[in-house]
């Protein structure tokens, strides 16, 4: 079982909330998630596939909401799919520079989406109203390579 789990496996998110049982969201390199069960199984609840297999890209990043209800998964061709865990389909597709690096979800605004690019771009995203509200192209002059949230502020940083 446990081979089966890691084959192809690009990147792990777990869920924030403390539900019982926790579940956690696996990224493949063919472009597929799983999410699962923490139990002695790892039993799978859900698969999304890739919306196309013909040219699916690997995951590279996962990150869910702070209410479990979504998840976001950033691919290798700078593509974010918001995945809804509740009607377990994907919610949106987020291409803002192609180059995006990473997605993550604020601590407690189950909207608030921030994301990295390469280029040097940050972005807070809102994953409801479906655009940004926030965004920074001059954040960076190297690639931003990660973004975190406090309660108030969005920081980033990057290569430079």
């Amino acid at each position: 079982m446990t081979k089966t789990i890691l084959t192809g496996l690009t990147a792990l998110g777990t869920s924030k909330k403390a539900p019982s049982p926790t579940t956690f969201a696996s990224g493949f390199s063919t472009g597929k998630i799983k999410i699962r069960q923490f139990s002695k199984e790892y039993n799978l609840l859900h698969e999304f596939e890739p919306s196309n297999p013909t040219t699916a890209s690997s995951v590279v990043f996962l990150d869910y909401n702070s209410s479990n209800d979504n998840v976001a998964a950033t691919l290798q061709n700078g593509l974010i799919n918001i995945y809804s865990l509740l009607t377990k389909i994907l919610f949106d597709t987020i291409k803002l520079d192609s180059a995006s690096t990473l997605a993550r979800f604020h601590p407690t605004k189950r909207s608030m989406l921030a994301i990295a690019s390469y280029n040097g771009l940050t972005t807070l995203y809102d994953i409801f109203a479906k655009k940004p509200i926030f965004k920074n192209s001059n954040a960076h002059t190297a690639p931003c390579s990660d973004v975190f949230f406090s309660e108030s502020y969005l920081l980033s940083c990057g290569y430079d």
